[in-house]
């Protein structure tokens, strides 16, 4: 199990949020859990969403995981709701050929929160599109919504310039 610190991007209006999680794979399952912990009053969650694939949902508060092959440059972007809507796209490089991925049809997703802490967690798995016990390269991140309808993006690092979760150098985590 790889246990991750999410950081805020410098632009983030948020304060008062931490934000972490961890990541376990067994095999060509894959189970992630982020928590966020801290005034969650400032934060729109999102209401009465259903569990099930759903697009655009980086534009408001998600989970997304990010994983690669090593040596291949191409990657899966998987996002999550805190409601349980959740997609999965495979680029072909670094933000081309975007597609659904249609060899992965379920996400499993459950939430737990409490007045401070949110928690959610997802499997996933991978049979369909990698062979069991490939190394991979995981991006960890998140894009948190403002009351104001602000997004914050949160990330395992930050370069220079604005937030950007595709950059295959900032894929830390090796599972």
């Amino acid at each position: 199990m790889k246990i991750f610190s999410l950081r805020p991007h410098a632009t983030s209006p948020l304060a008062g949020i931490q934000l972490g999680g961890a990541i376990y794979r067994q095999q060509n399952s894959i189970s992630i859990w982020f928590q966020l912990r801290g005034d969650l009053a400032q934060i729109k969650m999102g209401k009465g969403g259903q569990q099930g694939r759903c697009h655009d949902l980086w534009r408001k508060t998600c989970f997304e995981v990010f994983i690669a092959r090593p040596e291949s440059p191409a990657y899966w972007e998987l996002n999550v709701s805190p409601m349980g809507e959740w997609n999965i796209y495979s680029f072909s490089e670094c933000r081309r050929g975007m597609q659904e991925e249609v060899g992965i049809e379920q996400v499993s997703v459950t939430t737990y929160q409490t007045e401070d802490s949110f928690t959610l967690h997802c499997n996933l798995c991978l049979d369909k599109i990698l062979f069991p016990n490939y190394p991979l390269q995981i991006a960890a991140c998140a894009v948190l919504q403002d009351r104001e309808g602000l997004c914050s993006y949160w990330a395992l690092e930050h370069g220079e310039g604005p937030p950007d979760f595709h950059n295959r150098k900032k894929f830390l985590l090796n599972i």
